[in-house]
């Protein structure tokens, strides 16, 4: 049986805190195609706010919150870490969503495999 001296629980924040300050910050990911790539179906003043406006607002809460989780962490609060979860889910799903998304989009737009394609015609016959 380990024995309760065995583990030190008041290094945890001080650990924790230390992880948290060597990641390094989200930032907001390069289109791999210009904003005017999609017109005339997405326009390039559409794209460019929701990259430049909507998206990195996304990353810049998160950054922002994760600085505020070491911070509370580092001083082993407890309650505003648990206060702080609801923003980090928040802002890290926004942030990884558009993430997957710009990917998705494609000027030549573009066919679903044969096996996608199968299933959507099984699906809907």
């Amino acid at each position: 049986m380990l024995a309760r001296s065995a583990f030190n629980f008041t290094r945890i924040p001080a650990q924790t805190a230390a992880i948290s300050a060597s990641r390094s910050k989200h930032t907001l990911p390069d289109l791999a195609y210009d904003y005017n790539a999609l017109e005339p179906v997405i326009s390039a003043e559409i794209m460019q706010l929701h990259h430049q406006k909507h998206h990195a607002t996304y990353v810049n809460n998160l950054n922002t919150l994760e600085e505020k989780l070491a911070e509370a962490v580092s001083k082993g609060n407890v309650k505003e870490q648990i206060a702080l979860g609801p923003g980090l889910r928040f802002n890290g799903g926004g942030h990884i969503n558009h993430a997957i998304f710009w990917t998705n989009l494609s000027k030549d737009g573009g066919e679903p495999s044969a096996e996608l394609m199968a299933a959507i015609k099984a699906r809907n016959s």
